[in-house]
């Protein structure tokens, strides 16, 4: 009979047909998500055809010094270009030449008036219950100093603590693996008299504290700057009813200005900067702002209020703002010339490597003033346009906190102001 092979021949062709089926059709587009490493980027997708290329690529804002797209974070992987074929969906991540981060006050949610931070615009951290006056970062280490609820004087390094006694810490900068900070130590058996503890400037490395005014009387050490082997701080100290506003070179004090105390106006002693063996020192003051090098006073002008101070190479540069027609006007100076940058009200500013000034601050509105930061006169971001995620729709009961003791923690509410504080980047 004919009819088995018949069959077999029917089976045969059936797997051969099953085998040689046609798959699923190939996709024809992929999507590209951006993320801007806490920056902000839009738009965040763009759909590329199969085997096409990006053709342009958004631009983000918020850290220093774009430079490109990668498909690992900090530059790692692949990087996608313009011209990039593009053969599967990816999320691809910004690189920056340096991470910006602003430190400020929380106000309003649960918890109020947190210590918070923003790392190139975005919420990266915040602090419960802290006060929080500086920060610096190096590399991935994040250090902050100021004054814990239950601790007294401290800073944090990756959100750990460490206790500096019964003061306050103002000012903090690392070199090598030494943390050094600065502010005033209380004595509580030599109030002041409106009975408030004695306050006496000192600075602190690694912990231990050096004191700056022995028996010269009360001070306060405002900012601290290291120079190879050389300690400067700059602040003040009151002695025999004479304030003297100076700067320590490893504890040895030099006298900038000296006024009978009963004078004494609010005229401080600010930022330091040191460059080339050259001292620098702010003054700030009502209506005579300048700055100090090597002890030689250098007025700005008339109506100059100022912030702080950097030097690169040769170049001194002082920003601050100035008054004009019932108006802030925020500016810097680079070697004296006067330079504008934006109406509003700047808090602090710091200069990059390039010469780019980032500042942050109030922004006017018609309203009010709101929290805002540029690089140079641009804005690059303010509390209209990160409202959105930052303040509104911001998750924060899944944000991660640092409580006093260096435990992470959680909090919650979605709805917060924010007021900066200090703006620095980090170093490498």
């Amino acid at each position: 009979m004919k009819t088995m092979p018949f069959l077999i021949a029917v089976v045969l062709f059936a797997m051969l047909a099953q085998s040689c089926e046609l798959p699923d059709s190939a996709p024809t587009s992929y999507t590209i998500s951006f993320d801007a490493d806490g920056g902000i980027v839009s738009p965040a997708h763009i759909t590329v055809s199969a085997g096409g290329t990006p053709g342009g690529l958004p631009v983000p804002v918020g850290g220093d010094g774009f430079c490109g797209w990668f498909t690992e974070k900090r530059g790692g992987g692949l990087e996608l270009t313009e011209t990039t074929v593009v053969d599967y969906s990816c999320t691809v991540y910004a690189k920056w030449t340096q991470d910006i981060y602003i430190i400020g006050i929380r106000g309003g949610g649960n918890p109020s008036n947190a210590a918070a931070c923003l790392r190139n615009g975005t919420p990266f951290f915040h602090w419960v219950g802290d006060r929080i006056n500086d920060i610096t970062v190096v590399g991935s280490d994040i250090y902050l100093a100021g004054s814990g609820r239950s601790i007294g004087a401290c800073y944090w390094k990756n959100g750990k603590p460490t206790d500096l006694g019964d003061g306050y810490v103002y000012a903090i900068a690392v070199s090598g693996d030494a943390v050094y900070t600065a502010g005033s130590y209380y004595n509580r058996d030599d109030n002041k008299p409106d009975d408030s503890p004695g306050a006496y400037p000192c600075y602190w490395k690694n912990g231990m504290r050096v004191d700056l005014a022995n028996e010269a009387g009360w001070g306060k050490a405002v900012d601290i700057a290291v120079s190879g082997e050389n300690v400067y701080v700059s602040g003040y100290y009151i002695n025999d009813n004479t304030v003297h506003l100076c700067y320590w070179e490893n504890g040895i004090p030099t006298d900038l200005i000296s006024i009978s105390a009963s004078n004494w106006n609010g005229i401080w002693l600010g930022s330091i900067a040191i460059s080339g063996g050259d001292v620098y020192c702010l003054t700030q003051s009502i209506g005579s702002d300048g700055y100090w090098k090597n002890g030689i006073f250098i007025p700005l002008a008339s109506n100059a209020h100022t912030h702080d101070i950097f030097v690169l190479e040769r170049d001194v540069y002082v920003t601050g703002y100035y008054g004009k027609d019932n108006k802030k006007i925020a500016c810097y100076w680079k070697n004296g010339e006067k330079i504008d940058l934006f109406e509003g009200s700047p808090v602090s500013s710091f200069v990059s490597s390039g010469g780019d000034v980032f500042t942050t601050g109030a922004r006017y509105t018609a309203d009010n003033n709101i929290f805002a930061y540029w690089k140079n006169s641009d804005l690059i971001t303010d509390s209209d346009q990160i409202s959105s995620y930052v303040y509104r729709d911001f998750d924060w009961n899944k944000y991660y906190t640092y409580s006093s003791s260096g435990v992470l923690g959680f909090s919650a509410g979605p709805d917060f102001s924010f007021s900066p504080i200090r703006i620095v980047a980090a170093e490498p």
